[in-house]
């Protein structure tokens, strides 16, 4: 029988469905650390400082071309500096998946990041270790942090990938993003909360 991690003082705040374009719903207030049942067997929960080593492992699972999606560069691992700009309490919030049987071990990591340009955005990153990937985890993710920009009242999720890097693309495809900007090969677009294109 598989165990199920248990968050202290918390419930899981939905389950969400089968299909992993449905938007899943935010913990209630105070109850960040809450559960969230995300596909492929996982759990996600809200980021603390003292994840960074089991942060550090995903990294190091993670291919080259996995990490190189996510930072448009081969980066290892990541420093205290970058750990701390990822949970900062006001310019960002991160999510770590686990299985969920595997509470310890994080398979992915999801970052919102203030943008440094327009105060009324906000930037996703996401990084899936390999073997869980194309299996609607990041379209997951996605929405779970796109429910989160809206719930903070921001106007627009932005993103940054390279020009090839398929799955990004698609996960923004479906968030509906706009404003595709392509340098080079390094690819910019958009989504707009309100709803306006």
């Amino acid at each position: 029988m598989s165990r199920q991690p248990v968050a202290t003082g918390t419930t899981v705040a939905q389950t969400i469905a089968a299909d992993p374009l449905a938007p899943p719903r935010l913990p209630p207030a105070g109850r960040e650390a809450a559960l969230i049942p995300t596909p492929v067997g996982t759990v996600t929960r809200r980021a603390a400082a003292g994840d960074l080593d089991a942060v550090q492992d995903l990294h190091g699972r993670c291919s080259i071309a996995s990490r190189a999606a996510r930072y448009m560069a081969g980066k290892r691992e990541l420093t205290w500096a970058d750990w701390r700009h990822f949970t900062h309490p006001t310019k960002a919030t991160t999510w770590l998946t686990s299985p969920a049987d595997a509470p310890d071990r994080i398979v992915a990591m999801t970052n919102l990041v203030a943008h440094r340009a327009d105060p009324s955005a906000l930037d996703l990153g996401l990084l899936i270790e390999d073997g869980f990937q194309d299996q609607g985890l990041g379209t997951a993710l996605a929405r779970l942090a796109l429910s989160h920009a809206k719930h903070r009242g921001c106007q627009r999720l932005t993103a940054s990938t390279e020009a090839d890097n398929r799955r990004m693309l698609a996960i923004l495809r479906r968030l509906g993003a706009t404003g595709w900007q392509c340098s080079g090969w390094e690819m910019d677009a958009h989504v707009l909360l309100d709803g306006s294109r």
